[in-house]
């Protein structure tokens, strides 16, 4: 593709699209590279980029999980009653120093067995006073929604 827009055989990105039978993008995108890095450029790489694993160790990693396990978010003034990823990430960043973005503390929380959890619902004390001791009573004995019985 390089080769036919250098020469002229094709006249800008749309025909070389068109004859190659890849995106205009793409192609705009492999004639920018090939002008900047020439040949080497358009080399495909496989693999992973290079960098460290993880950036949290295993100490941290061990200091981080006991510290959610024994704290909530609102016992060390970082968030609610429960453990979001902002939480998270906000006790990471005071924890080890390192900044994570809340969907790398997705990623990181679910590689380490934690799952999202939603919350119980169900009748909090306060509504059980309010309703009375007879509140469960009232619902199952109730006819209401019911068909008529046939005689």
């Amino acid at each position: 593709m390089v080769a036919a827009l250098e020469s002229g055989q094709v006249e800008g990105y749309r025909q070389a699209a068109e004859v190659f039978r890849v995106s205009v993008r793409s192609v705009g995108t492999w004639w920018r590279v090939y002008q900047r890095q020439g040949r080497d450029g358009l080399v495909v790489r496989s693999g992973r980029r290079r960098g460290p694993v993880e950036l949290i160790g295993p100490e941290e990693r061990g200091t981080l999980f006991v510290a959610m396990a024994d704290y909530s978010p609102e016992e060390l003034l970082i968030g609610g009653p429960l453990w979001t990823r902002p939480a998270v990430v906000e006790l990471i960043r005071l924890v080890v120093g390192v900044d994570m973005t809340e969907q790398g503390v997705g990623l990181w929380l679910r590689r380490h067995g934690f799952t999202p959890q939603r919350p119980a619902r169900g009748p909090t004390s306060s509504s059980r006073r309010r309703c009375g001791p007879g509140w469960m009573r009232t619902i199952r004995g109730s006819r209401r929604g019911r068909r008529p019985r046939a005689r």
